[in-house]
């Protein structure tokens, strides 16, 4: 989020903060909270994109991402639709390191449970 404010910023010829980006990325996004932008292509149909989800380990389980939303980039190419999905988990009670790694899970209701692990690590980010 500090990226896209930095961007605006710059682009509105403006010089920003670092306490004036982090106050105003809070309010988009709560401390705790991660937003995760993930492509995807290959979707039949532009409905198809409603059934993915994400999970992040947390302690012993894992936990599904309370919102899920679209960029505008939707397009139909020739492997079918593709485009931007954006999931915000809450991470804010605990569980997770941030200077550790996260484990995610992302998979779609599909009948061939397409499941995929990924591995974020969290202590690469500035």
């Amino acid at each position: 989020m500090i990226f896209l404010l930095a961007e605006r910023a710059r682009n509105e010829f403006r010089v920003i903060s670092g306490e004036e980006a982090l106050s105003a990325a809070e309010k988009f996004l709560p401390p705790g909270h991660l937003r995760i932008y993930l492509e995807v292509a290959g979707l039949p149909a532009l409905e198809a994109r409603e059934a993915y989800t994400l999970g992040a380990k947390v302690k012993e389980g894992y936990r599904r991402a309370y919102r899920v939303t679209y960029l505008d980039d939707w397009r139909r190419g020739e492997r079918g639709w593709q485009g931007t999905l954006v999931f915000y988990l809450d991470l804010s009670d605990g569980g997770v390191d941030p200077q550790g790694t996260l484990s995610l899970i992302f998979l779609t209701e599909s009948p061939q449970d397409c499941l995929y692990r990924l591995t974020v690590n969290l202590g690469a980010f500035e």
